[in-house]
């Protein structure tokens, strides 16, 4: 999976945690991320700015044909990564429908993406059969390096804005 995630772009380059083929905890599992290491002194994107960039790929997917830019893993960590900047917490089942794939691709995607340390589940205190999902410190850290230092931040979103991401 660290193959496929690190060549559809998932890596940072200069330390994200899928340098070199690692995922957020490290090449031996152990150590967390550099991304942990280099606290961002200018925050974190604005939620705006992701519910861009969730828009833009679900209209994508009405475009185009849906098995053409199949990228669940990504999806799943930027519904993840929406959900913590609005302080809303995510569930499995929430994270199958959100990343437009079959469900069971989804699970897979989904313990594919917990053994590598990018996300956590959490039991459900009051119906123990739901698990609510949360994306790892590491891989927080990393998602907001990458949209801080990605060139849309530098664009305000709507009409008129020079390069930036329309609403639909």
């Amino acid at each position: 999976m660290r193959d496929r995630f690190n060549a559809a772009g998932g890596g940072l380059p200069g330390g994200g945690p899928a340098q070199a083929g690692q995922g957020p905890r490290g090449a031996r599992g152990a150590s967390p991320c550099r991304a942990e290491q280099a606290q961002s002194a200018a925050g974190t994107p604005s939620i705006e700015m992701i519910d861009n960039i969730l828009r833009f790929r679900a209209k994508r997917r009405t475009l185009f044909s849906p098995d053409l830019f199949g990228e669940p893993a990504w999806e799943i960590l930027l519904e993840l990564y929406r959900g913590e900047l609005g302080g809303k917490r995510e569930t499995v089942s929430g994270l199958c429908v959100a990343s437009g794939v079959p469900a069971t691709t989804a699970l897979r995607w989904i313990g594919n993406l917990e053994r590598e340390g990018w996300i956590e589940r959490d039991p459900d205190p009051i119906d123990r059969r739901r698990f609510f999902v949360r994306l790892s410190k590491g891989a927080r850290e990393t998602m907001n390096r990458l949209f801080l230092e990605c060139p849309l931040n530098r664009y305000p979103a709507g009409p008129g804005a020079p390069g930036g991401l329309r609403p639909s």
